[in-house]
């Protein structure tokens, strides 16, 4: 990594490579040892990254496919989730609603990673992401929403428009600072 500016750094990101075979992911359980397990080969590139917060105009979803929203928050421990998680719900989804202008929101897959080992341990949570990746294919969004929702509200959902976005947050004080991004459409110009 060079050394940063005051808007930017260049680092290495891992990328997949293409290849003939199709990767197959086998996401971890959690824990101290928890690491990335993909039958995939992969290369660093260098790329220059840019202080997001800087950005003016600030990033938007239409144009950058993602957007920063700072936003306070009741959860205390994002890592006991159980007593709070209608809450917790909630707030994502008002985030996501007024982020997006959108009309209807399905909060699922929490995740919570973290680079510590120490933290990961005590708290069983993922892995840091350490590769470059899609959440969700237009194929494997629909298969989760069949999953989520019963059998005829998957079906309308399905043929309505579509945005499959993910919140990233960094909590700091009761504030996230989130990074919330697009990662795809379905049905983007409805007739």
């Amino acid at each position: 990594m060079s050394r940063p500016s005051k808007n930017r750094v260049q680092a290495a990101i891992r990328y997949l490579v293409p290849g003939a075979e199709r990767p197959v992911y086998f996401a971890s359980q959690g824990g101290a040892d928890a690491a990335l397990d993909i039958a995939a080969e992969f290369e660093d590139r260098e790329v220059v990254i840019h202080d997001a917060r800087r950005l003016r105009p600030p990033a938007s979803l239409d144009r950058q496919g993602f957007t920063l929203v700072a936003h306070p928050t009741a959860i205390r421990d994002f890592y006991a989730l159980q007593s709070d998680r209608e809450t917790y719900e909630s707030e994502i989804s008002e985030l996501v609603l007024t982020a997006s202008g959108g009309t209807d929101a399905l909060v699922f897959d929490h995740t919570l990673r973290s680079d510590s080992r120490n933290i990961r341990g005590a708290r069983r949570s993922r892995e840091a992401a350490s590769v470059i990746h899609n959440d969700y294919t237009d194929a494997s969004a629909a298969k989760r929403l069949r999953e989520l929702l019963p059998r005829a509200e998957a079906e309308r959902k399905e043929a309505a428009r579509q945005v499959a976005d993910s919140v990233l947050a960094q909590i700091e004080n009761n504030v996230s600072v989130s990074i919330f991004k697009r990662t795809g459409v379905k049905n983007a110009n409805p007739s």
